[in-house]
């Protein structure tokens, strides 16, 4: 499972506004591409800037919090099937796209057709 925005800051998910914004500025000037020479430096300040974009606007973090709850809840369920146990819910069944009812043309026959009446 990749890393969340918060364990990419570093802080728990309780951190308050002043943890985030000081774990972010920490981290920025840490790997920040024009400081740190390494390759990978300049994906990392990416990932540290989406981090906080998100955790630092009450809004989306809320909506990415929700999503990140679900995720666990969906990976959790995954993990409790493939041990064996039963989830509570049962998943839905994917529609594969077949209709049950038969073509009208085998519904007006009172015999079953032959492969004469059906390619004739």
């Amino acid at each position: 499972m990749p890393l969340t925005y918060y364990e990419v800051l570093g802080v728990s998910e309780t951190a308050s506004a002043k943890g985030i914004k000081e774990a972010y500025r920490r981290l920025i000037f840490e790997h920040h591409p024009d400081r740190n020479k390494d390759p990978n430096a300049q994906n990392k300040a990416a990932s540290i800037n989406e981090a906080y974009n998100t955790l630092s606007d009450d809004s989306k973090r809320a909506l990415y919090n929700e999503k990140l709850k679900l995720l666990r809840s969906t990976s959790q369920q995954t993990t409790t099937e493939e041990s064996g146990q039963r989830s509570a819910e049962p998943r839905p069944v994917p529609d594969a796209g077949f209709q049950i009812d038969s073509p009208p043309h085998f519904q007006n026959h009172s015999p079953p057709c032959t492969p004469a009446c059906v390619t004739g």
